[in-house]
């Protein structure tokens, strides 16, 4: 199975100058938490703004240099040879940015969306889900707080037929 998870504002946007735009730890606890133990699929940029492999999970990263080499990920020069490096049989994640997101809204089976409850500005978007392609499974509400930035919703989302 291949799902998204991504963090986005009322507005698509999820991030600006290669860098998250909001402070919700409870988001990052969820990202973590969701993603352990499986295949991480990100873009070269989006391994930039992490600055290193995520641990306990196995790394891919799609760039367009072939000879690009980083330690403890592997690297694809396309979206479509690392979704073919995955077990089919587990569940991976494409983890961003918004050019991989894009490209993969075609093959996803599942979004985790967590939808920030404000506007905001920024220059690297979330795609809009396709109407009548994807139904809402749960969606579970977050107060901002001492710690969490904004209102927020767990939302996830699965591909009709």
């Amino acid at each position: 199975m291949l799902s998204m998870i991504a963090a986005e504002s009322e507005n698509h946007v999820i991030g600006k100058d290669n860098q998250l735009i909001w402070r919700i730890p409870t988001d990052t606890a969820y990202f973590k938490k969701t993603t352990l133990g499986h295949a991480i699929i990100m873009g070269r940029k989006t391994f930039d703004s992490i600055q290193k492999a995520l641990p306990k999970r196995r790394n891919l990263v799609v760039s367009r240099d072939p000879m690009l080499k980083i330690p403890g990920a592997e690297v694809f020069t396309s979206l479509e040879l690392a979704i073919a490096a995955c077990d089919p049989q587990e569940e991976s994640f494409i983890v961003g940015g918004g050019e991989l997101y894009r490209e993969g809204l075609k093959f996803a089976d599942r979004i985790y969306l967590t939808k920030v409850h404000t506007f905001i500005e920024g220059d690297s978007y979330f795609p809009e889900l396709p109407k009548g392609e994807w139904k809402l499974l749960s969606n579970i509400p977050h107060k901002a707080n001492d710690q969490d930035e904004f209102d927020f919703s767990f939302l996830i989302y699965e591909r009709l037929g």
